[in-house]
């Protein structure tokens, strides 16, 4: 039986146009073939030209300029088929897919690959570890950010150059793989973690929209309708959203 423990890591994240994996679009890309047994690392990096302008906001996060990525990017609608071909290949050689928020940048992908009539990233996708999920799940009531940089920083990982897809993707490896071990998790079957995060997942999700409703209690006009809203359009499914059908 392989368990989680004794996979070999590829360490996955994006940089994207925008916070919407349904409607944005990918920017970079990082992908790692790790083996923790002999250290040894094969990274591949991804600039996408996405056809799009880059809003501002996007390029404070991650720094790629709509003007830098038309001038060195890649053509989209084929970098994002290496992409995607990229994991499922370390699938294919039984690595198990590491990236933080994870459910983010797989929902990306798969959205990409359906729109440009690629395929369907959720027919291939493989076992995936998300630390952003174990680490609420197991410290539950730890206060604070989530957010990548800071629960590095509470377990006590390195992360220089936050918002780089290679530096958020390795940090996000050391990050499973110290996870795994402290809360007994790396013994695993790769199905049985799958199933269990997929649950925590969804947990985690129907927690936040009660909050937000809860929260919309107090509030009246606009401000009680973006609440709402925001519950309304939480979905639980992990590791890949799909399009909500229009209300009819």
């Amino acid at each position: 039986m392989t368990t989680i423990g004794d996979m070999s890591i590829a360490a996955f994240d994006l940089e994207t146009s925008g916070p919407n994996p349904l409607s944005d679009r990918i920017v970079t890309a990082h992908l790692s073939l790790i083996n923790p047994a002999t250290g040894t690392i094969q990274p591949r990096d991804w600039l996408l030209n996405p056809e799009i302008d880059i809003p501002a906001g996007a390029t404070a996060v991650h720094g790629i300029t709509t003007e830098h990525a038309r001038e060195h990017g890649a053509e989209y609608a084929p970098g994002v088929e290496e992409i995607t071909m990229a994991l499922m290949a370390a699938w294919g050689s039984g690595h198990i897919v590491v990236a933080f928020n994870g459910c983010f940048d797989l929902t990306m992908v798969h959205a990409e690959v359906e729109r440009l009539g690629i395929g369907s990233l959720s027919s291939w996708c493989g076992p995936v570890v998300d630390p952003f999920v174990i680490d609420k799940r197991h410290d539950k009531y730890r206060k604070g950010s989530r957010k990548l940089g800071d629960v590095c920083a509470h377990y006590g990982i390195t992360l220089d150059n936050a918002h780089e897809a290679a530096a958020d993707a390795l940090a996000a490896a050391r990050l499973a793989y110290k996870l795994l071990r402290r809360y007994n998790l790396a013994g695993k079957p790769a199905e049985q973690l799958m199933h269990q995060q997929a649950g925590w997942y969804a947990e985690q999700q129907t927690s936040l929209a009660n909050y937000w409703r809860e929260e919309a209690e107090e509030l009246t006009g606009d401000e009680k309708a973006e609440l709402l809203g925001r519950a309304a359009s939480v979905t639980t499914e992990w590791p890949i959203k799909h399009a909500q059908p229009a209300a009819a």
